[in-house]
């Protein structure tokens, strides 16, 4: 895609990637894979399906006009992404954006993103949850927060990330908001139309929603934030590594863990419904705890 991208930012018409490939070969620039070693993890690995992943971007910023946010989300399924620029990282800010991408891609079974304030909520009120947990929750959608300082367990987006920092943000001049707003939308519909994926079968994220073909599960085009975001179910994941204090920080709360917990990932389950937090390892319950979880 990036040689594609080259083409489409200098007015050129792209060509097809195959006939990227061929001049390529020909021309022996293709470069030898590196090989990786994988090392041994206690990082629980999960049988999620239809899964986002959701991150800001920034600071950034333009001269004469000040600081400026990206928030990107992916569907891990097709590859498709939203390309949102933002003046902030404020909750109203944030819905807006994964309003539209849940109306244009489809909804999730899990939205998985990091420890950003603006993501969960108020560290004063931890079991309150920020709009956008409550949002989520309404829409039957699991929320799940990656582990603390570990920003490449959200790593499809991150990688996303770095190629549209390097490819767009960095290969272009921009005067004002408008004009950043007009080359994300650009930016965008390129990826979602030229960007080959192998884990899709070589396909782009605009090939592979076709292929999925899901019906039903996207937001009403008409659908309209309320004031009051109401839920009485559903679960909030929070991946953590337990450290010698054995100290389980759910938000800005601590919740003591048994000694055999230390130096290990745990998989807490915040259960709304019935008000309970359950802890996790290597797929065994091994702890629970009274979570009161006040209504919407």
């Amino acid at each position: 895609m990036n040689i594609q991208w080259e083409f489409q930012r200098q007015g050129e018409s792209p060509p097809e990637i195959w006939t990227i490939n061929r001049v390529i070969k020909r021309n022996k620039l293709k470069r030898k894979p590196v090989e990786r070693v994988e090392k041994a993890s206690e990082y629980p690995i999960q049988g999620w399906c239809r899964v986002q992943q959701m991150d800001f971007v920034g600071p950034r910023y333009i001269k004469n006009y000040g600081r400026f946010y990206w928030l990107n989300i992916m569907d891990l399924d097709m590859h498709k992404v939203g390309v949102y620029p933002t003046n902030g990282k404020s909750v109203n800010q944030i819905l807006p954006c994964i309003v539209r991408f849940w109306q244009e891609v489809g909804i999730p079974d899990y939205l998985q993103m990091d420890n950003e304030l603006s993501f969960h909520g108020s560290n004063r009120h931890p079991h309150g949850f920020g709009r956008v947990i409550r949002f989520a929750l309404s829409q039957g959608v699991t929320v799940i927060f990656i582990p603390v300082q570990e920003p490449w367990r959200n790593g499809v987006i991150e990688k996303f990330n770095d190629t549209f920092d390097k490819k767009f943000f960095r290969k272009k001049t921009f005067n004002d908001f408008e004009s950043i707003v007009k080359g994300s939308q650009e930016f965008m519909d390129f990826h979602n139309e030229h960007h080959r994926y192998a884990v899709i079968g070589n396909r782009t994220p605009n090939q592979e929603c076709v292929r999925l073909s899901r019906s039903g599960y996207f937001l009403s085009s008409e659908y309209k934030l309320p004031k009051i975001l109401e839920y009485e179910e559903g679960e909030i994941i929070l991946v953590r590594f337990i450290r010698s204090d054995r100290k389980l920080m759910i938000f800005s709360e601590v919740f003591l863990l048994p000694e055999e917990m230390v130096y290990s990932y745990v998989t807490a389950i915040i259960v709304v419904k019935i008000h309970r937090l359950k802890v996790y390892r290597d797929g065994r319950q091994v702890v629970e705890f009274n979570y009161q979880v006040p209504s919407a």
